[in-house]
């Protein structure tokens, strides 16, 4: 009975130990304001401190009057959505492609490279360029994000939780200096 006892007691501490240390993996846009009329670029955020991923997806659904403007891409020969490689992607071993998908945009940030990842622990993997309509509601408007799932180098995946960016939409620009 001591010996069952005594096991117990040591495979409950090394399971509280391991767990010890596991920061959880965020993602994320943080709150901005915008001014009607104006475009602005906007991180989003992966704090992955004790993961490495190497790919993702994920559902953005703007509000009414917010949208994520089109360019032409000479390398597709087509327009594409305003999102570009964060300061964690590489253009080079990183396609970006979307697909609307009911109200929101589907993003995926993936590679052919089994050898990728996004660098480092902590910051932007993707840039997107949102632009407030002329007359978008002035106010609290969210931004969500839903549907991540994040692609580890051995095809396994995660699933952050689901966020919400606040957006202040004002009629002042902000001045530049």
């Amino acid at each position: 009975m001591k010996k069952n006892y005594t096991k117990f007691l040591f495979a409950t501490m090394m399971l509280l130990i391991s767990s010890v240390g596991f920061a959880q993996t965020t993602f994320y846009i943080e709150p901005f304001s915008i001014a009607a009329g104006d475009t602005k670029v906007i991180p989003v955020l992966m704090e992955n401190p004790d993961e490495v991923f190497s790919q993702l997806q994920f559902d953005i659904t703007l509000p009414e009057g917010l949208e994520i403007p089109e360019s032409y891409d000479e390398d597709m020969f087509d327009y594409v959505k305003e999102i570009k490689h964060g300061s964690r992607t590489s253009q080079k071993a990183y396609s970006i492609q979307t697909q609307p998908v009911g109200e929101a945009l589907r993003v995926l940030c993936i590679t052919q490279n089994s050898k990728a990842f996004f660098t480092g622990e902590s910051g932007d993997v993707l840039l997107i360029t949102v632009k407030a309509a002329d007359d978008i509601a002035l106010g609290d408007v969210d931004i969500k994000i839903t549907n991540t799932v994040l692609s580890r180098q051995n095809g396994t995946t995660y699933k952050p939780a689901d966020c919400t960016a606040a957006v202040y939409t004002t009629d002042i620009s902000a001045i530049e200096s």
